[in-house]
């Protein structure tokens, strides 16, 4: 896996302060991304263990919310695996950080196993996360009103909520 970014203080993907994670790689290929570049899964450099030291090192301090993890798509299926690995540590770490995750794929396609995105790594990565924001940028239902998103199609999902009831529970405070 590769990774375009790694912003140790963003306030603008996800509550409070966090860090930001851009993986590499993108099929959704939306009309007119902010990030098109992370779209070629070689973008940036190579992620490895000093990568993921630096960031559990970038979510140590108190003021540190937690991490988003967006990019490219971080469940395209060459990332997955990568990604769970973070997320596993962070939870067994720095388990009071909150993991919030941006994707191109809706959250009720991700059971379908017609769906690239349904690999064997999947349900642990949901297990994981706290926020998901699902769905492509839909460059004609841009918004910039709209809350950590960018397009009103977009929806912010609790994804411990979602699980227990099997279907996708939004936010109702963060989609106003």
């Amino acid at each position: 896996m590769y990774y375009g970014n790694i912003k140790e203080f963003s306030v603008e993907n996800g509550t409070g302060v966090r860090v930001s994670f851009f993986v590499s790689g993108c099929r959704h290929c939306c009309k007119n991304c902010f990030s098109k570049h992370t779209w070629d899964f070689n973008y940036g450099l190579p992620y490895d263990e000093e990568v993921s030291d630096k960031i559990i090192e970038a979510l140590r301090p108190n003021y540190i919310e937690g991490i988003t993890i967006l990019g490219g798509d971080p469940l395209e299926p060459e990332n997955q695996e990568e990604v769970l690995k973070l997320m596993k540590r962070i939870r067994e770490e720095l388990p009071q950080k909150n993991i919030w995750m941006f994707s191109g794929f809706v959250f009720e396609e991700l059971f379908d196993e017609n769906c690239r995105a349904h690999t064997e790594y999947i349900e642990e990565i949901l297990e994981n996360l706290d926020v998901l924001i699902d769905g492509e940028f839909i460059d004609r239902l841009k918004n910039l009103s709209l809350k950590f998103r960018g397009s009103s199609n977009q929806r912010i999902l609790n994804v411990k909520k979602s699980l227990e009831e099997k279907k996708a529970i939004v936010i109702p405070e963060y989609m106003d």
